[in-house]
């Protein structure tokens, strides 16, 4: 995005959403591990929504394929290193079963990623732009605006497949089924979209807080009354929303710290998403996971090693040349 599109509420929200996805795979224990992850469900559902908030006003179908590009890159580079990383931890018959299980069907139909299942969210969005590029491409774009609202609707399939499934059907679905661009990716893209054609302020921030703390309490009374196999909660929808509005309407000037945040959600969210579950596997190996007082600390240490590496990887030709050039006065 040019610097005039970007929102820097919306990255200093997303410093806190890179976080919350950490704390969904690499949870806090016992009860307060669950009633953090029940909250962190908003984090995909966002990321959605700023991607649709952003290319909303989009006219450029040059810039839609560079980002398309962009994003086939990043899906392809991070399937690969999970695929090594797979064959080097695994025994030879693991591999061969691994390789027997894949279907392509799932991975082209539902974003499925046979390497590491938390990447479907790549495949999903990368399916999301293609789309907003043919219709642009087409010029259809101003005809499809009409029917947003009913592909919001989308969000009933997520929720009757997914955490309700058991209440309606008496069974439930395999993750895929609403883990993917049609069922989570369209409708909050689009609900991004919607967000940015709208002006909606929130004039007092104590009723904010009171209504995420309601919408939050819902949440994890629906956790308790749904069986379901699933990510959101019919009140996980609205909780989304109201934080992402009370963030878009967020701004700051001269304070360093929100300026730390807001570098790390616009520069370094992208990487500190694919790198941290390298992180989480490293750390099961070396630290004692059954002493809940470390697993305390863990996501804390996860989320400071991701910025770190990070920013060594987006950086890194910089910091190549900043210790040759160290070396350089030593010697």
């Amino acid at each position: 995005m040019n610097n005039i599109d970007r929102n820097n509420g919306l990255d200093v929200l997303k410093f806190f959403l890179c976080f919350l996805i950490i704390c969904i795979h690499g949870p806090f224990p016992g009860k307060l591990g669950t009633f953090v992850v029940i909250f962190s469900r908003i984090a995909v559902p966002i990321f959605f929504m700023i991607s649709g908030y952003f290319y909303e006003n989009t006219s450029s179908v040059e810039r839609l394929k560079r980002q398309i590009y962009k994003i086939v890159k990043l899906c392809l580079s991070s399937s690969f290193v999970y695929c090594i990383l797979y064959l080097l931890n695994n025994d030879f018959d693991a591999v061969i079963e691994l390789f027997r299980n894949i279907k392509v069907f799932d991975i082209l139909l539902f974003n499925v990623n046979p390497f590491k299942d938390i990447f479907w969210y790549l495949n999903a969005i990368l399916y999301v732009i293609i789309i907003e590029y043919l219709l642009l491409k087409i010029h259809k774009i101003e005809l499809i605006k009409k029917y947003d609202c009913i592909f919001c609707c989308l969000l009933i399939g997520n929720l009757v497949f997914g955490v309700y499934s058991k209440n309606i059907f008496a069974r439930t679905f395999e993750i895929f089924i609403t883990r993917n661009f049609l069922f989570c990716g369209i409708p909050f893209f689009i609900i991004g979209k919607l967000i940015r054609r709208m002006t909606i302020k929130f004039y007092s921030i104590q009723k904010c807080i009171i209504l995420c703390l309601l919408l939050y309490i819902v949440s994890f009374v629906e956790c308790l009354f749904s069986k379901g196999n699933g990510d959101i909660y019919l009140s996980t929808i609205f909780l989304s929303i109201t934080i992402f509005v009370i963030f878009l309407q967020f701004s700051f000037k001269n304070n360093k710290i929100l300026d730390l945040f807001e570098y790390v959600g616009n520069k370094l969210s992208t990487t500190i998403y694919i790198i941290h579950p390298l992180l989480i596997t490293f750390l099961n190996m070396i630290i004692p996971f059954e002493n809940k007082y470390i697993r305390l600390v863990v996501p804390f240490i996860i989320f400071i090693g991701s910025i770190l590496f990070s920013y060594v990887i987006i950086n890194f030709k910089r910091v190549f040349y900043v210790i040759n050039k160290i070396k350089g006065v030593i010697v």
